[in-house]
């Protein structure tokens, strides 16, 4: 494996922020953006970047795309090698002339993992060849709206949970949330965390809500943070996601059970 030529791709890669400010979006400001994709005309923002993967996922046209991809809109092309050719002209990084064996085109960029999903900081994005269901779809846009409503929620810093870290796993929150599946049970402040594609927890925030509704989820049932066992460093396996949290917010990995 030509190694220089991995190392500039995950380079250009990680540019992403960068990429994005270009653009006159600033990312520790904005939640969410219009879509970058110039044939889906958004009004509503709808677009949401993910840190953890240096992708951004469109919950309107539901497609993801990493910095090549925006660079190939951007340039009109769909060949990768172009593609890297223009990110390294825009950020100074030798070109490597010989690439890894049998690699060629959009087949030498990594896959997105089906098990965990890509876009997600922790489980909870989508990959671009599996069709949601009307369901998860409605999950996935409250999610991302929840996330961007996160700075009117003072519970996780009282737990020693930086914004930072909850904006990793894409941590939200919901001021009047109710089940989805129980429209008419009362409406309480909660957590929004999320833990599958259109699947997450809402814990709710206030001591006083009656404890047989405290933890409630939405969607398929999975542990936190799955996406750990995609690293090498060692995993603590915790039972509450605030646990995990905190576990993250000391530099280590958690994968919480829910239990």
């Amino acid at each position: 494996m030509n190694h220089e030529y991995e190392k500039t791709k995950d380079n250009i890669r990680r540019r992403m922020e960068d990429y994005l400010e270009t653009k006159g979006i600033n990312i520790s400001t904005t939640k969410n953006f219009n879509c970058l994709n110039p044939q889906h005309a958004d009004s509503d923002p709808s677009m949401h970047y993910y840190p953890d993967t240096e992708r951004v996922h469109c919950f309107g046209c539901n497609k993801s795309y990493d910095i090549f991809d925006l660079i190939g809109l951007d340039h009109g092309t769909d060949d990768f090698a172009e593609q890297l050719k223009i990110g390294c002209r825009l950020y100074g990084i030798p070109y490597p002339e010989h690439k890894a064996s049998g690699l060629s085109g959009k087949k030498d960029r990594p896959q997105d993992k089906q098990n965990t999903n890509s876009l997600s900081k922790n489980n909870n994005s989508m990959t671009k060849d599996k069709k949601l269901t009307a369901e998860q779809q409605a999950a996935n846009e409250f999610i991302a709206r929840s996330a961007a409503n996160l700075s009117n929620c003072d519970y996780l810093r009282g737990r020693g949970i930086s914004d930072k870290t909850a904006a990793k796993y894409d941590i939200g929150y919901c001021e009047s949330w109710r089940h989805p599946k129980r429209p008419k049970m009362k409406a309480s402040a909660r957590l929004i965390i999320p833990t599958a594609n259109g699947s997450y927890n809402a814990r709710a925030t206030d001591p006083e809500t009656d404890s047989k509704y405290r933890f409630m989820k939405s969607g398929e049932t999975h542990p936190f943070n799955l996406k750990a066992l995609e690293g090498e460093q060692p995993i603590y396996i915790v039972e509450g996601e605030i646990d995990a949290l905190s576990v993250a917010e000391v530099g280590g990995e958690a994968i919480a059970t829910g239990s």
